[in-house]
């Protein structure tokens, strides 16, 4: 059973559970740009839990290699970056946003 981030979010996390998954999302995130992708919309609604409590991105439609910087706009969330909106180019820092 896949379950929504969000469900760890409505709850208070221990400082363990916390530092793991700080430490699993930046894993995650060390592994895209590594290959120099950027994931656009790293944010709760994207990503999944497994039934072992490891997060994971459930689908890559706003991935995209870029070894600089890119332009591309894609809709404006809760959780775009600066970068994104006011359109003068970004890099892989928007996943830390």
């Amino acid at each position: 059973m896949v379950n929504d981030f969000s469900v760890i979010l409505n709850k208070p996390l221990t400082e363990d559970h916390a530092k793991f998954m700080t430490a699993s999302l930046l894993s995650i995130l060390e592994y895209l740009h590594e290959r120099n992708i950027i994931y656009r919309e790293f944010n709760p609604i994207a990503l999944k839990l497994t039934n072992y409590g490891y997060p994971f991105i459930s689908n890559f439609r706003s991935a995209k290699v870029v070894k600089d910087r890119t332009n591309t706009r894609l809709e404006v969330n809760p959780y775009t970056a600066p970068e994104m909106i006011i359109a003068e180019g970004y890099n892989k820092a928007v996943n830390y946003w």
